[in-house]
């Protein structure tokens, strides 16, 4: 039993918790999925999403889609779900739960109630889990059971694979048991593995993720023949460049040398001149002689004039 499809008009929303957006919720036809102390999450179609969105909320439909090494796709209606009849067999499995919003903490201990191990979360809103015997059954139990559960699948080879090399390469292999360096629910071992190898670790549904390591694939070619064809190559495409104009500055690059040198030779006459000919004046101020200070020439007739005052005010 699967999850009942979403019409493809129907967006899922996060529609804030503020007066607007509780107002515009209350009057809209749209279908709760979950509450959250700050927004809940719903989904809603035509003029009840838009007055929706005026009221601030954001279409998140990007919330359906989980992300492996596969690329992005919608777990729900793009891959066949765990519970289905063609199902692959449960006795060991490795699958991806996705809740239908943002993981509460009272979905995820409901999941880890099946018994399955929760490996590590997978965006968005999802978890992959490594299950066997009853408790793969359990979790497939959950679609159609639990209505925050969306969509559980298997996972498998084309899931787990990034960076596949026709022959001989390091990865970095994630395993839920066994050696290797432990992180978090896993442990990653670093190997050297073969196409064929890598194909065969990938279908095992103990294996988590198998990812070529980045130094193997950025790694500079090691063969001397490669560089020595890659700069002909350069050479080759520079010779056949058409510059335009730019070729034409080659060309003017000695008169605009010789031109650029004469005019640097004139500043410098120039500068020269112009510092004689203020030395010239600056001697000529020195031993030139002066006007007669002006106190000089006044002070008597001040002087004058002042002893006249006195007599005739003496004399009344």
């Amino acid at each position: 039993m699967t999850a009942p499809a979403v019409s493809p008009a129907e967006h899922l929303l996060v529609v804030p918790k503020t007066a607007d957006g509780v107002v515009a919720l209350a009057r809209a036809d749209a279908r709760v999925v979950a509450r959250y102390e700050s927004f809940a999450l719903v989904e809603a179609a035509g003029e009840d999403e838009r007055r929706l969105r005026d009221a601030g909320a954001q279409r998140r439909d990007d919330m359906r889609e989980v992300a492996t090494a596969a690329g992005d796709f919608d777990p729900d209606s793009d891959r066949a779900s765990l519970a289905g009849k063609r199902a692959p067999d449960r006795d060991e499995v490795l699958a991806l739960v996705q809740f239908v919003g943002p993981p509460k903490d009272a979905w995820v201990e409901r999941l880890r109630a099946t018994g399955a191990r929760i490996v590590t979360y997978q965006a968005e809103n999802a978890y992959v889990v490594h299950a066997g015997g009853e408790a793969a059954e359990r979790v497939a139990e959950l679609v159609g059971a639990d209505p925050a559960v969306r969509a559980v699948i298997p996972l498998g080879a084309r899931d787990k694979l990034e960076g596949r090399a026709s022959g001989t390469a390091r990865y970095a292999v994630s395993t839920v048991d066994g050696p290797g360096t432990r992180v978090g629910a896993q442990h990653i071992q670093h190997l050297e593995l073969s196409a064929t190898e890598v194909d065969r670790l990938a279908r095992d549904p103990a294996v988590v993720a198998i990812e070529r390591e980045l130094r193997a694939i950025y790694a500079a070619p090691a063969d001397e023949s490669y560089w020595t064809g890659l700069e002909a190559r350069i050479m080759s495409r520079v010779a056949d460049l058409d510059l335009g104009w730019w070729g034409e500055l080659d060309r003017w690059a000695r008169p605009a040398l010789i031109a650029a040198a004469m005019l640097l030779m004139a500043a410098s006459v120039a500068m020269f001149r112009a510092r004689q000919a203020e030395t010239e004046l600056a001697y000529e101020n020195i031993l030139a002689p002066g006007p007669a200070p002006v106190e000089t020439a006044v002070r008597p007739t001040l002087e004058g004039e002042r002893e006249a005052t006195l007599r005739y005010v003496l004399g009344r």
